[in-house]
């Protein structure tokens, strides 16, 4: 390891794993640390443990990760949590995982504070059914997006309600509804099925569509007035039960025609000229086993694959 002026120039990982002192860390993201059983702490509640002398100190490997100075060593790591090397500690830390990532149930949360900083005439909520971080990041869609985290099980009812419902349980239809949004739905599913039923709760059914031009005259329409559009389509998921033969390749065809959709969709709305907000992300991953042809994409293992999703957001 090479250290100049206390910081680690190369990829220490090794190294980093052997430090036993408190010292500064550079990282891409959090989640790494569950790599190395560091403990976070800030810098000013480290400092101020210190210097306090009626505080026992627990022996901890301290890393402070938001201000730094000389009076420690500083290191930094070029190391990505987000592969399959996650499996080997998901199931041992899964309870931490929420700790150090947005997850699902945030999503809510971000999209009511981007309406109450700009209020866009349109908010856009892309629902994909089955699509993991680590397929969008292999079909190296042009949209930058984050990993999330799906709370609880992966399947399509729990993802879904994560999003739709957030922490307080209360969908985001009937949040924006307060803000003066007309809602419209989306879904390749008909009305009469139980969990579509609680998607599009405080939706007037005559707004529910099922297609793509019915929503592109939906956004033509009513361009002038505050709307919520919440679209549920079908994705990987349904692509993985549909057909026999499944390829990485076919699966990048796929998430880039699902994009392409998008696209049009994002054309349209920066057409009109007015501020808008597309939020695009899954109920939970898939994990593919092209090996076996009887088990082509599972969604119920806990899985890297399958329990993390991507966040895109995109505004105009």
């Amino acid at each position: 390891m090479v250290i100049k002026n206390g910081k680690c120039r190369n990829n220490c990982k090794e190294e980093i794993k052997k430090i036993k002192t408190p010292c500064y860390l550079k990282i891409k993201h959090k989640l790494s640390l569950l790599f190395f059983d560091f403990e976070e702490i800030s810098y000013d509640d480290f400092w101020s443990m210190i210097d306090d002398p009626n505080i026992e100190i627990e022996y901890k490997k301290y890393v402070i990760l938001d201000k730094f100075d000389d009076r420690l060593p500083i290191y930094e790591i070029d190391h990505n949590p987000f592969t399959g090397e996650l499996n080997k500690i998901l199931k041992e830390k899964y309870h931490l995982i929420e700790n150090y990532i947005k997850t699902q149930k945030d999503v809510k949360e971000i999209i009511i504070s981007k309406v109450n900083k700009r209020t866009p005439k349109t908010v856009v909520l892309y629902l994909i059914d089955g699509l993991s971080y680590v397929d969008y990041v292999e079909a190296q869609i042009p949209y930058e997006g984050e990993p999330i985290f799906v709370n609880g099980e992966t399947s399509t009812k729990n993802g879904l309600m994560n999003i739709i419902y957030g922490k307080n349980n209360i969908p985001i239809a009937k949040e924006l509804q307060k803000f003066g949004y007309r809602c419209f739905g989306q879904t390749y599913w008909n009305r009469k099925n139980e969990l579509t039923d609680i998607l599009f709760r405080y939706f007037n059914e005559k707004y529910i569509f099922h297609s793509d031009e019915e929503i592109y005259n939906v956004i033509n329409k009513y361009r002038s007035s505050k709307k919520y559009i919440q679209i549920y389509r079908g994705g990987l998921d349904e692509y993985a039960h549909k057909l026999r033969d499944i390829s990485k390749k076919s699966i990048i065809n796929k998430i880039k025609e699902i994009f392409e959709d998008i696209n049009k969709l994002n054309d349209i709305l920066n057409n009109i000229k007015e501020p808008y907000l597309v939020v695009i992300t899954s109920d939970h991953g898939i994990k593919w086993n092209f090996e076996d042809p009887h088990k082509k994409g599972n969604h119920k293992e806990l899985t890297f694959e399958t329990c993390f999703v991507p966040l895109i957001i995109i505004e105009g």
